[in-house]
């Protein structure tokens, strides 16, 4: 039974991947509503815009009544993106990835307003100058007490052409549960990807029906066929590491089990762009016979300033972090 954790992770990565390669494109007449949809998302992508995500609750729970108060902004162009990450008002991160390059800066300030821990700049100078802390977190403390960005190490390690960062985030996963050696999880990262990034995948594994929408714009409903991709992800797992006849049927088990298929979000497409992106969350729990009385969360992203989005540009006067200072914080955990 161990095995079948590698399989959920796999799913969970596998669905980001699908949906991420919605918007590379895709074949079918200009009418069908898949097609229609992928060339919204290519256009949006392409021409660029800002954006906001946000959780909304229903209220039924009260735990998630900060919900609300937690909110992605920012702006994307072609390859590149924006991230800025607030909450009750702040900024707290920023993310910027151009050309492949990462980008972060830190606000402590918000930070320490947040959460009553306050550490001040000063601070900081003491514990470098007292040996307090490693050579090569001492530039990238100091950058982040003066604002500055941090450029993120290249990603070395990741397969060639691993573009969603799906080979890297899977291996994390499926290595940190120790059910499989990181030879392993590359490998079954590697072949997944392949199987559903390869041409006619998203046809295969994506449907895409167009909804009654309010006037002016086009709703489309985007489900996935999800036990064929339980199965499929089965079988590149097999093809890796074979179960052991237990394993093998309960992994069965779990996919007759399954939905054959999942609704996962409604598009809105005003003018040829991505307007609405809506994921009810608890409707997904439902599906999946995740309980009766999960709390009303929708997930929406919202965007607009189609084709006039600020660009986004290189930082100026960052400091690249150091790899090993990576390893360093990899260890401690």
């Amino acid at each position: 039974m161990r095995k079948r954790r590698p399989i959920r992770a796999a799913l969970l990565a596998i669905f980001a991947l699908i949906l991420t390669a919605c918007g590379g494109g895709g074949g079918g007449a200009a009418s069908d509503p898949l097609s229609t949809l992928m060339q919204a998302l290519e256009r949006t992508r392409t021409d660029g815009a800002e954006y906001t995500a946000s959780l909304e609750s229903d209220g039924s729970d009260p735990a998630l009544a900060m919900a609300g108060a937690v909110a992605l902004t920012g702006a994307i162009h072609g390859d590149n993106m924006d991230i800025n990450v607030r909450a009750l008002g702040s900024n707290l991160l920023a993310v910027r990835v151009i050309d492949g390059e990462g980008y972060l800066r830190i606000d402590a300030s918000a930070i320490a307003a947040l959460t009553g821990e306050s550490i001040s700049g000063e601070d900081i100078q003491g514990m470098i100058a007292a040996g307090a802390v490693p050579p090569q977190a001492a530039e990238a403390l100091t950058a982040v007490f003066e604002g500055r960005f941090l450029k993120l190490p290249s990603a070395d390690a990741l397969v060639e052409g691993d573009e969603t960062g799906f080979v890297d985030s899977f291996i994390a996963s499926a290595t940190d549960s120790g059910d499989l050696t990181e030879e392993q999880a590359r490998k079954l990262a590697s072949d997944l990807q392949a199987e559903f990034s390869q041409d006619g995948a998203i046809e295969k594994y994506v449907t895409v029906a167009e909804l009654a929408g309010a006037e002016g714009s086009t709703d489309f409903s985007v489900t996935l066929q999800i036990r064929a991709i339980m199965q499929r992800v089965l079988d590149v797992v097999q093809d890796i590491e074979p179960m052991d006849a237990d394993e093998l049927a309960e992994a069965q088990a779990d996919i007759a089990d399954a939905p054959e298929t999942l609704k996962v979000m409604t598009v809105t497409v005003v003018d040829g762009y991505i307007e609405l992106v809506a994921m009810d969350l608890a409707d997904i729990g439902a599906q999946l016979d995740a309980g009766e009385d999960a709390p009303g969360v929708t997930l929406k992203i919202e965007f607009e300033s189609f084709g006039s989005a600020p660009a986004i540009e290189v930082p100026t006067n960052f400091v690249e972090l150091d790899p090993e200072l990576l390893g360093l914080l990899s260890g401690a955990v």
